[in-house]
């Protein structure tokens, strides 16, 4: 009867740890969404009307490639072109949702490199 108590533990545990890594990628979105949206309000004066607008287009874009992620190493070709289509719709989103100015401040955001340290990197790299 001990060893059922046990075993039974032991289920629920592992149940209960592959729940949360199941959920953990989508807390990175989030949390990387907001930081994404923190720095591009800092640097391009996001509106009030703007910020949920470019949040959602953000947070998308993140859960695609996400998505795609495994691709990268089965097969770097197609992870390549998807995420270059991914990226120039999202730019084109990105586009209608700006101004002129800030758009063109946001192409200026690009890091040199892809920089681990740098958030803006999710979007261009």
């Amino acid at each position: 009867m001990k060893q059922f108590f046990l075993l039974l533990a032991f289920v629920f545990t592992a149940g209960a740890l592959h729940a949360q890594g199941a959920k953990a990628p989508l807390q990175d979105v989030s949390g990387i969404t907001a930081s994404i949206v923190s720095k591009l309000t800092t640097n391009l004066g996001l509106t009030d009307t703007q910020k949920p607008r470019i949040t959602t287009l953000v947070s998308n874009f993140l859960t695609q490639k996400a998505e795609i992620a495994p691709l990268q190493e089965s097969n770097p070709n197609g992870y390549t072109k998807k995420l270059e289509s991914m990226q120039h719709g999202l730019f084109n989103r990105f586009k209608t949702s700006l101004n002129a100015d800030q758009y063109t401040k946001f192409l200026a955001l690009k890091p040199p490199t892809n920089d681990i340290t740098n958030v803006l990197c999710k979007l261009f790299y």
